[in-house]
């Protein structure tokens, strides 16, 4: 293997696209078995066919991405991937009412990339079981989801992102993973929930030199102690749901890591072919701030709607304003808007999803994705699309000329 990687690293970039197209065509090959005369072993079907469905508990996809940079920034080419990426999922019952849950990806760049030639992360591992018909226990790495906005985050505190490529990504595949241990007691129309999360995980950024990333500096901050907790009630009724939340937590922002408390609710209605939402948070320090000597103060709050009255057609607005009372006062506020259309049986996928955020002196950012999805056959997908950068804002005044068109060969087994 070291071997193999040294070569590679000699090899034109060309030499490299080869060697990674024809590892995915020799990885895809069974998806055409079906398709072709030589593979002479009929196809299985009936009980046979639901008994290895049972059998089958890993699963996954591979993929091949590549993205043109439509200006050269830096002398770095307009290339900025030619990316190799495995993703796997295993689920596994364990005993009437227990089943363990892992996944995680690895990814390898092969095209002159100035960030990360390879990437790897476990992102779930986790057993849950029902110890009872009104209790259910959850530990390992995972993901606790809250609030009911699918762009933005208010209430959604207790898992970090990934953002080494902006606006690349939906929020639903940004949050990374961290161990805890959760449960769940129901009582009639409630969730009462509970979570004591032990691993000190933070958000990934770009790093050093990526072209989302033009300077060298060290944003981390200094790495807190203690774990954070977090207390919630869920409840759902005919037409309408809410809850109410309570988080102790540490601040993922630049070189800011102090733990706050956040107090939050969240709430959806369902008003006919409309879905309307809105969350609220106050946080507060727990701590004095490790860079200002001042306790931390801010309030959110969050509306948006859902229309999906049309067949295939999905429209999603979304906003949320951020009033910091301390240390420094100040004021902004993000919009959101994705749109959703599935075309020729849901075989083409078609999603644009944008993104405006401003401040009180009017400087503003923003970023616009356009994508398509296709299904070429069952479990092979091709996608197509866009990003754009602009504004005056800190960090998308750092991304104006990372506008750039994107590519993505994906298959499932």
């Amino acid at each position: 293997m070291v071997r193999f990687i040294a070569i590679l690293s000699l090899e034109t970039r060309s030499a490299i696209s080869f060697k990674l197209i024809a590892l995915f065509l020799l990885a895809i090959a069974p998806i055409f078995a079906d398709d072709l005369d030589f593979f002479d072993e009929p196809p299985k079907t009936g009980a046979v066919a639901n008994e290895r469905a049972k059998d089958n508990v890993l699963s996954g996809a591979i993929s091949l991405q590549s993205a043109y940079q439509f200006r050269e920034y830096a002398n770095r080419g307009n290339f900025r991937q030619q990316r190799a990426r495995l993703d796997l999922d295993l689920r596994e019952s364990l005993w009437e009412g227990a089943n363990f849950q892992a996944n995680g990806y690895g990814f390898w760049e092969g095209a002159p990339a100035p960030a990360a030639k390879s990437s790897a992360n476990l992102n779930e591992a986790f057993i849950q079981a029902r110890l009872s018909p009104n209790f259910d226990l959850k530990v390992g790495r995972q993901l606790i989801v809250w609030g009911k906005s699918d762009m933005l985050r208010v209430t959604d505190c207790l898992n970090p992102l990934d953002n080494r490529e902006p606006a690349m990504t939906d929020i639903a595949d940004l949050r990374l993973g961290a161990a805890a241990a959760r449960a769940d007691f129901y009582a009639g129309n409630w969730d009462l929930q509970g979570a004591l999360i032990a691993e000190r995980r933070f958000g990934e950024r770009p790093n050093f030199p990526s072209e989302f990333a033009p300077f060298d500096a060290d944003f981390r901050g200094e790495k807190p102690r203690g774990a954070q907790g977090a207390i919630a009630a869920f409840g759902a009724f005919e037409g309408y749901d809410v809850s109410l939340n309570y988080a102790s937590v540490f601040r993922d922002e630049i070189a800011d890591r102090s733990r706050v408390n956040l107090y939050g609710a969240a709430g959806a209605i369902a008003a006919g072919n409309f879905l309307l939402k809105g969350e609220a948070a106050a946080l507060r320090s727990a701590e004095n701030s490790r860079i200002f000597a001042q306790d931390f103060a801010r309030n959110d709050l969050l509306a948006g709607v859902e229309y999906n009255g049309a067949s295939d057609l999905t429209i999603a607005v979304e906003g949320v304003t951020r009033r910091e009372i301390r240390p420094a006062s100040s004021h902004t506020e993000t919009y959101a808007a994705r749109i959703a259309y599935d075309l020729f049986n849901a075989r083409l996928k078609f999603v644009s999803l944008s993104s405006l955020t401003r401040d009180l002196s009017r400087a503003n950012g923003w970023f616009s994705r356009f994508q398509g999805d296709y299904e070429i056959k069952n479990n092979l997908f091709f996608t197509l699309g866009f990003v754009f950068y602009g504004g005056d804002l800190p960090p998308f005044s750092l991304y104006d000329h990372n506008d750039r068109v994107f590519a993505k060969l994906k298959a499932n087994f």
